[in-house]
């Protein structure tokens, strides 16, 4: 949290406006526990007092994906997610009946990044990477 205080004071700094819109995706982001879409963002505008069309939502996550602010987040069904980027790393374990999205931690990603490297001869680098896993909560599993 610290740290996207730090950088929101940096980008205010440089003169960026923070406009309702804008802070209302970033605090959206922020405070919720799994990745959000577009319809998800959408969904919580129509519940607040904002409003903001497809347009201006894209317009907004693009430019907080270009200062670094959010990152975005596959989760296996073809739409673009977005999350803080100041959160430790992580990945993501999906219910593929329910949807629900839990995080898990890896702390041997260096490793698995030089081990991916070494297998992969023509790569020199690895500048972004996804690991996600699918299954059944212990929900849906029951039923």
């Amino acid at each position: 949290m610290d740290d996207l205080k730090d950088t929101l004071s940096q980008l205010k700094n440089k003169g960026y406006r923070f406009s309702a819109v804008r802070n209302f995706i970033i605090e959206s982001l922020n405070k919720n526990e799994y990745p959000l879409s577009v319809l998800d963002l959408q969904k919580l505008f129509k519940k607040s007092d904002l409003s903001a069309d497809k347009v201006t939502l894209y317009r907004e996550i693009n430019f907080l994906k270009k200062k670094g602010i959010i990152i975005d987040v596959q989760l296996g069904d073809r739409k673009k997610y977005y999350e803080i980027s100041s959160r430790k790393h992580h990945h993501h374990i999906i219910c593929i009946k329910c949807k629900k999205i839990n995080d898990f931690m890896v702390h041997e990603n260096k490793k698995l990044i030089n081990k991916a490297l070494k297998q992969a001869g023509d790569f020199a680098e690895i500048t972004n990477h996804s690991f996600e896993f699918f299954g059944l909560c212990k929900s849906c599993a029951k039923k």
